[in-house]
């Protein structure tokens, strides 16, 4: 059963989210990029992968007129920490203070980039920095539903293509939903980060990565460094224009196809 065309799907993983017999996991395939899989034993046919899916919707570009503002964080220590500006940080303490809950993206134990929510500021360490990498959504778009129906704040943040799987898979607009669009380059596969690191630790001979940053502001923002930090050995820290995987990732040879 084909949901889309490859070429067009995002990996957004709303599928797997919508499927009310759990029929459709996502697996890596072609050049390490995930695809939703469909188990025909547990189809029932009921459609809803097809008809929600955000490569099937035509977008009509919308005519209002937006208000646009720039912005940084007064906290240098906060913008130092984020990859940009540090708003992402301004927006998820209002929402937090205000006993709502955060979903955006961590590393899990194995750097694998994944999205959680979190409920309280002490956690909101683990969302600062942008992955770039494509994150796995699991089941972020049922539990945000979950939280939304309790009448819980909710910001997520996420890719332009998770935020329009989102909305598609809520199917109406909630008040108590706050969404923050990255101005998105692309996505490498999970598959390639994990490539990188491996052959990092053939050269260095590192036991385990403490820490990632793959724009860590060093001299400065528009000229940082791509940084992994080891358990037992110095920092690996180089500019984002020698770096190997910053370096594809820059010229959108590493990008999934529907990034181009």
């Amino acid at each position: 059963m084909e949901i889309c065309k490859s070429e067009l799907c995002t990996g957004c993983g709303m599928c797997s989210n919508i499927c009310p017999t759990n029929a459709i996991s996502m697996q890596k395939k072609e050049h390490g990029f995930i695809y939703p899989v469909v188990n025909t034993e547990l189809c029932v046919n009921c459609g809803l992968c097809y008809n929600k899916c955000p490569a099937n919707k035509d977008v009509e570009p919308g005519d209002t007129v937006q208000r646009i503002f720039a912005a940084w964080n007064k906290d240098k220590k906060i913008r130092k920490k984020s990859t940009s500006g540090g708003i992402f940080t301004l927006l998820a303490l209002k929402i937090l203070h205000a006993g709502g809950a955060v979903a955006g993206v961590k590393w899990n134990h194995e750097f694998k980039a994944m999205h959680c929510i979190i409920d309280t500021p002490n956690e909101l360490y683990l969302l600062n920095g942008s992955k770039y990498v494509q994150s796995d959504t699991n089941t972020i778009y049922h539990d945000i539903k979950c939280k939304l129906e309790k009448g819980i704040s909710i910001l997520f943040s996420g890719t332009p293509c998770q935020n329009h799987a989102l909305q598609l898979y809520l199917g109406k607009d909630y008040a108590n939903l706050f969404q923050v669009d990255l101005v998105c380059h692309g996505v490498p596969p999970q598959d390639m980060l994990d490539k990188y690191l491996k052959e990092l630790k053939r050269i260095i001979k590192y036991d385990a990565v403490s820490d990632i940053r793959l724009r860590y502001k060093d001299p400065y923002w528009d000229y940082c460094k791509v940084r992994i930090d080891f358990s037992d050995k110095p920092y690996y820290a180089k500019f984002t224009v020698d770096d190997p995987y910053f370096t594809l990732f820059n010229i959108g040879y590493s990008l999934r196809e529907r990034c181009h």
